[in-house]
């Protein structure tokens, strides 16, 4: 009679634990509930049969990374058992510092972060001592270090400036060089003349051409802007540097090279007499752009900066443009929350500030990426080439 309570009671449990899989299983139909209640259920199936239910939920998750309002859920399957870390804009590409945790009985591990609602984030793993892009998620954004994960939050607007339409005849960049006398140094650049522009037409200089030309589709943008009313018609010059640390590190004689003999050999090149000019850059290019109003702030109308270095030398821009004249220039300048230049930024929108300059500023949840740079050089271009105040904080 005991033996036959204790067979009765093994096939109970049995059928108990067999009951709760396949509810377990029925439930995987229903991606839409919360992860993390998820893992709560999940916890109540038998550890070996865990991997099949998970299995089973994941192909039926539409989209990775895991959205569920500002919390973001990263997942990765790790058959090698090795330590897995989350890496990106969020925490400045460190290493070591979000671990994924495994996920009993599963070879699946992941990660959880709040972001705001209208962030946009490029992130890569860390498995072992491989970086990895997100094998679920499809969506890559491509830099000069290569591409990687990208995520988009529910609210972040999609930039449709930088898409090419197919109906449209885009315009082609002339590719020459300058060749310095002195040095024999050659500096490769692009110019861009659209269609509706006169040889009058403002002129934008941009540092870095080649990477504002590959990797933010920046004549794309022009033509784009221009149809659409949303900045004059212009002309446009994409120069490279030849050592970029050096020369974009507020270097006197490059900025004295670019202005006093790159851009008359274009003018001449080119037969053209822009009413204005401006200059602008990404990062070190930024940084560059702002330095050149230390001496030629007569000979620019306005200036853009994205994440631009101005941390470089315990601030030493702000001590170099001191003196400068920004009666008749422009500035704007952008950078993204996840680069923590909070501090230095608000500096130099006090010294902006303090010199009555013209100037207007934007923050974005990003990072310090072409991504980001190309989603927003509209608004520097439409803030400097227009009239009318734009941007966050236009003045």
């Amino acid at each position: 009679m005991v033996k036959l309570q204790i067979k009765i009671m093994q096939l109970i449990k049995i059928f108990t634990i067999s009951l709760s899989f396949l509810i377990m299983l029925s439930s995987c139909n229903e991606t839409d509930k919360n992860f993390k209640t998820f893992l709560f259920e999940l916890a109540d199936v038998p550890e070996q049969n865990r991997q099949a239910v998970l299995d089973t939920w994941m192909n039926k998750v539409y989209e990775f990374p895991i959205v569920e309002d500002t919390l973001v859920y990263f997942i990765y399957r790790n058959e090698k058992d090795m330590p897995v870390f989350l890496t990106g804009d969020m925490n400045s590409w460190q290493k070591g510092i979000l671990p994924l945790l495994r996920i009993i009985g599963t070879d699946y591990y992941y990660c959880e972060y709040h972001f705001p609602l209208d962030a946009r984030v490029e992130y890569k793993f860390i498995a072992g001592d491989q970086f990895v892009n997100d094998p679920y998620n499809e969506r890559r954004s491509g830099g000069g270090y290569g591409e990687n994960s990208l995520l988009m939050m529910p609210d972040y607007e999609f930039p449709s400036e930088i898409l090419a339409k197919r109906s449209v005849i885009y315009t082609k960049l002339d590719t020459a060089a300058f060749r310095q006398n002195k040095t024999s140094a050659s500096y490769p650049f692009y110019f861009y003349r659209h269609d509706s522009s006169s040889n009058t037409s403002p002129l934008v200089v941009f540092t870095d051409g080649s990477d504002y030309i590959n990797f933010a589709q920046a004549p794309t943008i022009l033509d784009n802007l221009i149809r659409d009313n949303k900045i004059p018609a212009i002309n446009a010059l994409f120069v490279d540097p030849k050592d970029r640390m050096k020369e974009y590190w507020m270097d006197e004689s490059f900025t004295t090279l670019l202005i006093e003999e790159i851009l008359p050999f274009v003018r001449k090149e080119y037969q053209i007499n822009p009413d204005n000019t401006y200059l602008g850059g990404v990062s070190l290019g930024g940084l560059f752009s702002l330095y050149a109003l230390k001496n030629y702030s007569s000979e620019l109308a306005g200036v853009f900066s994205q994440s631009g270095a101005i941390w470089v030398d315990s601030l030493r821009i702000l001590d170099e443009l001191k003196n400068a004249d920004f009666s008749n220039v422009k500035l704007y300048y952008s950078y993204g929350s996840f680069e923590n230049q909070d501090s230095v930024h608000h500096r130099l929108n006090t010294f902006l500030t303090k010199k009555s300059a013209r100037f207007s500023w934007d923050l974005f949840h990003e990072g310090h990426a072409w991504g980001s740079w190309k989603g927003h050089l509209d608004n520097a271009l439409i803030y400097l080439l227009n009239k009318r105040k734009s941007g966050q904080n236009a003045n």
